[in-house]
């Protein structure tokens, strides 16, 4: 069952939740949406700049192409999530449940995901530059072709992960947890965090 935008005679809501709409037909929410159960909602391309949305349930929901820039998800349910193609610069995503989560293509430029469980999450092609993944658990996660430059992987669990054609340049990978199920192709990678330990 998704959730939809309703109308209804008051305009549009997202459940209890009063939102307006832009002259572009995106959806604008200019309240502090904290706690909100978003599971299974339908929110592709929604504008949700800025918003406060620390605790959501977005269990299942799909984000394509949403504008989350510089939004607060701490602690937030977005397990199995959509959210390819978003943009999520400057997006805070600390201790949130992201697991099985796709953001194929989507943008993550110094985004952060401190401590962020993105166990089995899709990042095929996403720009993760200068992002914050300090001990974030990226256990079997897919980032072939990512781009990780200046990111910060300290102390990241990447067991298991797909590495394949990611961009590494300048990443801090100081303490990163890996084994041999973690995959990158010009083998770099083992180097490093096996010569800084």
């Amino acid at each position: 069952m998704e959730k939809y935008i309703n109308k209804n005679s008051g305009g549009y809501k997202i459940g209890n939740i009063p939102i307006k709409f832009e002259n572009d037909g995106k959806i604008t929410v200019g309240l502090n949406l904290q706690g909100i159960d978003l599971a299974y909602a339908n929110l592709s391309n929604a504008n949700l700049y800025n918003a406060n949305l620390q605790g959501a349930e977005f269990l299942a929901a799909n984000l394509q192409g949403a504008n989350l820039t510089s939004a607060n998800l701490r602690e937030a349910n977005l397990v199995g999530a959509d959210l390819s193609g978003a943009n999520l610069d400057y997006t805070r995503f600390c201790k949130s449940d992201i697991t099985g989560a796709n953001f194929s293509e989507a943008n993550l430029y110094w985004a952060v995901l401190e401590g962020a469980d993105l166990t089995g999450a899709n990042f095929r092609d996403a720009n993760l530059s200068n992002a914050n993944l300090w001990e974030a658990n990226l256990s079997n996660a897919n980032l072939d072709g990512a781009n990780l430059i200046e990111a910060e992987l300290i102390e990241a669990n990447l067991q298991g992960a797909n590495l394949a054609g990611a961009k590494l340049k300048g990443a801090d990978l100081e303490g990163m947890i890996i084994d041999d199920g973690t995959y990158h192709e010009d083998g770099t990678l083992r180097t490093y965090v096996i010569g800084k330990k």
